[in-house]
């Protein structure tokens, strides 16, 4: 067997010639043997397992010496030691101390006596240490920046509610109404104003904007029930004063924090992110390509890619946070073209992994091509000696050869022949040379399968399309910049042309590829419209990864053209800050860019064609694509255009937005009654509707975590602050000390484990308990008897703020179930229904009748719209998350059936997402385009309509919560027949388009390939959910 291996080996060796590749750093044409290094392949080290104990471990029931207990007693101390200052060191330790610090200034307000009197006599000083809180120092510059902002613009808000609703009491109490200035302060400012604060909340979903909308609630909430002039008719400026105070501190001690002690910069984390994604990006373009030539999907399953193309897309995601927070500190420093051009790049980045995900998918349905074909030639000994005998050559193109490549500094890379015939490599291989399915290529009787199809374009376009990317993956290491510490871009003068004329190389390589491919007379001698299928499927799936390397190649080339920007921006913007931002009067221009994206590269060569999509289109197919529907006259009537205007109030945020100013109206009422007031002051209940605007969500499911969480909070924050009070006697510097204490495992809840609400919770009740506690201790003027006086009960105080907040946590759960409640299970499948009839309709119409009529008279049928499809996609996420929480008598939510679907979900998205590129570029459709897309026509309307139709058989059954059909349309047939028609084509002599032409209508079928699986994969979640037809579905009782 040994020997057998190594004859073989021998065989295969013999394959293995040099290749062309470019070096990019110098534009050098060298040939070398070349091999796509295996993912984490440049990784030396390899984590080894090691022993819990350094020393010899004692067998159980062994006694340990006293000696023994005490050094092991040392030794675990000094480890907790070591770890503790390993943590302090590193970068969520030092976020940790900046937030302690930052907390223990605003505690100040309370322990200090100087400041806190200037403060003024009243209490509720803790409010400063709360903002401390609420913006915390653990952020970027930028983000800090945008945290005064906000923290200033929602006091400012609540200033203004307060001083209206202060002059409206006393204007009715002027009229000796003020009754009915109580009345619309309470419906009108209160409710109206909180309810706006809800709506904001909701609208931008921001998490500083969510504490900005929290801070505004509570300083508005202390004057309309708490500070009283506007229940006596009175004006008072004295607490909007001291709010206004406890802000300014507040949001100062924390700014001084971050800007001083360890600042981190968002401009210097973006710099990191793009470092980092690139790697990432040129890992996983080598892996993918690698795996598509070899034909096994195994490399692509293994752990390490899953979480390597996990940490790509969460790289981006923490880029296009950090290009936010930069903003500020462009425009600060006045160079804020600079962050316009960041901006496109972290969007040339998104485009370039989108184009990576294309390849990874395109290379999935190979691999699924590879299966069915042989599947269906398994009985024959000529495709089993075939799939042999690929497979050897596949897995013989990666043998690593280090020494040749050592002095470059280069990964090794082995190559097959390049510049010669295929038949010419593949004869010197007795294995295939003896093959019956090669004997068919040379001219012979036997058919040629799918299989060799494959193997021979793979044989001719493998060495050159490797040479691409490793081209390209050299040029994504090499770039953005030189290192971390610094902004010197690491651009090199000959990337451009490098990667220019490694494009060149490998286009011609792939017309050649495509021209030998069907220059095989043997092709034309099958009659099967299945085997037409397969041949053109394989095509397709070739086509498509070569099409899709090109794009992606392009993007980097766009890429490199935005790093020339930004080099030049950055040499000038030291010497000459704009601040164009602030020249109102002058017209804001924009980013002029150097180059076009679709200009970045030379184009495939075009064929003379139409100036316009729509020219000779016959008025028979445009009628047949068009999706016009004329409107009855009764839409114009007077009713109509009021029921346009109604639903405006139907949508769920205003809806949300009304319900909370209601619940917060009815909450607060007790305190404009007389006879109510006193036990609404006793029970401390405006915070009870500071917890209430806090805890409100759009859903049940939402309000239902909130909750939980708020009420564990609450809970610890109390007892926390019974424990300090009374370790530390109520002393200012031992209760500061112990509050600093309590901040660092608070702040490791909000900046280390994520859980912001639990720890501003914590944080909450400690401050109303503890720090409130101590402004009574030191004679505060405020009516405060009830609880102690100048002698506090800590006891009473921590109970009434315990009942306060857990009122308003279940107020706050029975206004969203009881007042137009949103359910997030139903709002859920709402949402899959309409995304899926969204994306019926996009199919109805033909995506690609888009370049044969022009738009659509309807956006919701254009593919165009994908984007927005996506976002839509991605709220539906949350509301998957927030369903889990909703509890019913039928039972739990399905969350990892829904998962799994709206997964699902994404990878059609994905699917439209290539396709919407792909026609983006061939707006302006080459005569040979458009003659292909001409002939397929009613293959194309006949698959599209079998899609649409499946779309909505599939909203249907989610919106009835009905059984699926046993019977549904088949899609396979249809594409069969589409990839035959687009065979049929390709061999008439006549035909003038070129293998460019045909990029369109590969990802068109590549596409639907994908969507067949995806919706079969849906159709099998479905039926799990709600079973099949069965005879109880059709009782008439």
């Amino acid at each position: 067997m040994i020997a057998r291996e190594e004859d073989t080996n021998t065989e295969l060796q013999q394959l293995t010639r040099n290749s062309t590749i470019i070096l990019p750093s110098t534009g050098e044409r060298v040939r070398r043997e070349l091999t796509l290094p295996a993912l984490g392949s440049d990784d030396d080290t390899t984590p080894t397992a090691h022993s819990v104990a350094d020393g010899h471990q004692p067998p159980m029931g062994s006694q340990l010496s006293r000696w023994q207990w005490i050094n092991k007693s040392i030794s675990r101390s000094q480890s907790a030691i070591h770890k503790s200052i390993k943590f302090i060191k590193s970068k969520d330790g030092r976020r940790i101390i900046k937030c302690s610090i930052a907390y223990a200034m605003g505690t100040c307000g309370t322990y200090f006596p100087p400041l806190s009197g200037w403060l003024g006599h009243q209490d509720g000083k803790h409010i400063m240490a709360t903002v401390t809180v609420y913006f915390h120092a653990a952020r970027t510059t930028g983000s800090m920046i945008e945290a005064t902002i906000c923290a200033l613009v929602a006091f400012v808000y609540s200033a203004l509610l307060s001083v209206t609703s202060m002059g409206v009491s006393i204007f009715f109490a002027k009229q000796d109404r003020l009754l009915t200035g109580h009345l619309v302060v309470l419906f009108v400012f209160l409710g109206g104003g909180l309810g706006f604060i809800a709506w904001i909340k909701q609208r931008l979903g921001n998490p500083l904007v969510n504490v900005a909308c929290s801070l505004a609630s509570l300083s508005s909430i202390t004057i309309f029930v708490k500070e009283g002039s506007i229940q006596a008719g009175k004006f008072s400026e004295e607490k909007v004063v001291q709010v206004l105070k406890m802000v300014i501190v507040g949001i100062g001690f924390a700014a001084l924090v971050n800007f001083l002690l360890f600042p981190e910069k968002a401009r210097a984390k973006v710099n990191q992110g793009l470092m980092k994604t690139t790697d990432y990006l040129g890992d996983l373009l080598s892996a993918i390509t690698r795996a598509f030539l070899s034909g096994s999907e195994a490399e692509l399953q293994t752990e390490l890619f899953d979480k390597t193309f996990k940490d790509m897309k969460a790289s981006i995601k923490t880029l296009k946070s950090d290009l936010s927070e930069s903003k500020l500190e462009h425009y600060v420093k006045g160079d804020e073209k600079q962050h316009r051009i960041e901006v496109e790049l972290g969007k040339c980045i998104n485009k370039i992994a989108q184009n990576l995900g294309g390849l990874r998918s395109a290379a999935f349905m190979q691999f699924d091509l590879i299966r069915h074909t042989q599947a269906k030639d398994i009985k024959s000994p000529n495709a089993d000696d075939l799939s042999r005998a690929s497979s050897f050559v596949m897995a013989n193109s990666y043998t690593s050869e280090p020494e040749e490549m050592a002095g470059l500094g280069l990964q090794p890379i082995n190559e097959e022949a390049e510049e010669h015939p295929v038949t010419a490599g593949l004869l010197a291989s007795p294995a295939l040379s003896q093959s019956p399915s090669f004997v068919q290529m040379s001219g012979r009787t036997a058919t040629v399968t799918p299989a060799d199809m494959f193997s021979t374009f793979i044989s001719q376009l493998g060495p050159p399309m490797k040479s691409l990317v490793h081209t390209l993956r050299l040029v994504l290491d090499e770039l953005p910049f030189k290192d971390d510490n610094t902004d010197k871009i690491a651009i090199n003068e000959n990337f451009y042309s490098s990667l220019k004329s490694a494009v060149e190389m490998f286009r011609s390589a792939r017309h050649e590829a495509l021209q030998n491919l069907y220059r095989n007379k043997q092709l034309y001698r099958t009659t099967s419209l299945e085997r037409l299928a397969d041949y053109e499927e394989i095509a397709a799936s070739c086509g498509d990864f070569s099409f899709g390397l090109i794009d992606l190649a392009e993007e980097i080339a766009y890429y490199l053209d935005l790093l020339e920007d930004l080099k030049i921006e950055r040499e000038r913007s030291p010497h000459r800050p704009t601040y164009g931002w602030l020249k109102f009067w002058r017209k804001d221009e924009r980013l002029r860019l150097t180059k076009n994206p679709e200009d970045r590269l030379l184009q495939d060569e075009q064929a003379p064609g139409d100036d316009g999509p729509t020219n000779n289109v016959p008025p028979a197919l445009r009628r047949r694509d068009s999706m016009f529907m004329n409107r009855s006259g009764s839409a114009t009537t007077w009713t109509y255009r009021l029921w346009r205007v109604s639903r405006f109030f139907h949508r769920d945020d205003i809806r949300f937005a009304g319900k909370v100013g209601i619940g917060a109206a009815m909450l607060a009422a007790p305190a404009f009654v007389a006879e109510t007031r006193p036990t609404f002051q006793h029970l401390r209940l405006e915070w009870g509707l500071v917890s209430y605007m806090v805890v409100c969500s759009m859903t049940i499911g939402a309000v239902n975590t909130s909750g939980l969480e708020r009420f564990f909070g609450t809970a610890l924050g109390a007892i926390l602050a019974v424990i300090g009070w009374i370790i530390t006697s109520a002393e200012a510097v031992p209760l500061a000390f112990y509050g600093w204490l309590v901040s660092l495992g608070c702040f490791y809840i909000i900046v280390v484990q994520k859980k912001g609400p639990m720890g501003r919770f914590i944080f909450l009740t400690y401050n109303l308990s503890a720090l409130y506690a101590y402004s009574l201790s030191v004679k505060d003027d405020d009516d405060d008897d009830d609880e102690g006086g100048v002698d506090p009960e800590i006891w009473e105080i921590v109970l009434h703020r315990v009942i306060s907040v857990m009122i308003g946590c279940l107020w706050a759960i029975l206004i969203t179930r009881v007042i137009w409640p949103i359910s997030a299970r139903k709002k859920l499948k709402e949402g899959i229904c309409l995304l899926w009839l969204r994306m019926g309709l996009i199919w109805k119409r033909d995506p690609l009748a888009l370049i044969l009529n022009g738009a659509s008279e309807s956006k919701v049928t254009d593919i165009r719209e994908e984007a927005d499809l996506q976002t839509f996609l991605s709220s539906l996420d949350g509301l998957k998350g927030a369903a889990k929480s909703e509890f019913e008598l039928r039972g739990p939510f399905p969350d990892k059936a829904f998962a799994r679907i709206l997964e699902r979900t994404q990878r059609m998205l994905d699917n439209f997402h290539g396709m919407n590129v792909v026609i983006s570029k061939n707006m302006k459709a080459t005569q040979g385009e458009m003659e292909v897309l001409r002939y397929t026509q009613d293959e194309r309307s006949a698959l599209s309509a079998r899609i649409s139709h499946l779309f909505s058989v599939l909203a249907s059954t989610v919106k009835m919560e009905y059984p699926l059909n046993d019977v549904l349309p088949n899609i396979e047939h249809s594409r069969d027949r589409l990839l035959a028609r687009v065979f049929e084509y390709r061999r008439q002599s006549e035909s003038t388009a070129s293998d460019a032409d045909f990029e369109i209508i590969y990802a068109y079928v590549l596409a639907t390939g994908q969507l067949a699986k995806d919706i079969a994969a849906i159709i099998k979640e479905l039926e799990f959910l709600y079973g099949t037809l069965n005879e109880d579905n059709f009782r008439l009782d």
